[in-house]
């Protein structure tokens, strides 16, 4: 172990642990497959190609969610 995380109080030591753990869950969660990657990857084109179509965010939460 590293001399210097050796030398840092009990709390440090379970600060430094947070944030890497948190560090760690973000990478994580944002990582993609390529499936994933791919299906992005063409909605956002559909997207571009056509952008009147659809709803928006405010449209989906009053009409799907607002029940």
């Amino acid at each position: 172990m590293d001399a210097a995380i050796k030398s840092l109080s009990i709390e440090d030591k379970i600060t430094l642990v947070e944030e890497l753990w948190e560090e760690i869950d973000k990478e994580r969660t944002l990582a993609l497959s390529i499936k994933q990657r791919e299906l992005l990857d063409e909605r956002k084109r559909m997207h571009y190609e056509n952008p009147n179509e659809g709803i928006s965010i405010q449209q989906f939460i009053g009409k799907y969610l607002s029940k």
